[in-house]
């Protein structure tokens, strides 16, 4: 497991952030076309960072990943995002970053968090202790996708922030 340093990030992060939300996407071989569609919704402006809990993690100066959390109906909250660089898959950032999130979480008076997964995250995030509570239907250019429904609901499992 490679180490990170995790910090919040700033408004000056906004597009590395938004750079690697679009590179983690397509890291999944999504097409040119559904990326294009997604372009906004990956995207990381500096009021979306001023307005939630947003992180990023670093290795050495370089931000390899980052995450936000944005309110629900308490006492829940949403893992609006959570990237890697695509060098950085499968070497533990995700991890690191998704305990961070769920200790964040907690610390903010959250009892639960829901997720609405890539199907190709979903068994992350089933590792992590999240479970499939439903699914979402979604259409895209014409093809009906499903996007698993997840909720991590014992924060506690997750012990105390540290930093």
């Amino acid at each position: 497991m490679i180490p990170v340093t995790i910090l919040p990030a700033t408004i000056d992060n906004a597009e590395t952030l938004s750079q690697i939300a679009i590179a983690a996407k397509a890291y999944w071989g999504y097409p040119p076309d559904y990326l294009e569609i997604w372009r906004q919704v990956l995207t990381v402006t500096p009021e979306f960072i001023t307005q939630h809990l947003v992180y990023l993690a670093q290795v050495e100066t370089e931000i390899v990943g980052f995450y936000a959390l944005i309110s629900a109906p308490p006492p829940q909250i949403v893992l609006e995002h959570l990237w890697i660089k695509p060098n950085y898959i499968r070497q533990g950032v995700g991890q690191q970053l998704f305990v961070h999130a769920m200790r964040t979480a907690a610390e903010v008076g959250a009892t639960a968090v829901e997720i609405t997964a890539d199907p190709h995250a979903e068994g992350f995030y089933q590792r992590m202790g999240a479970q499939r509570i439903g699914v979402m239907f979604s259409t895209l250019l014409g093809e009906t996708r499903f996007l698993p429904l997840m909720l991590a609901d014992d924060l506690t499992f997750y012990g105390e922030a540290d930093d």
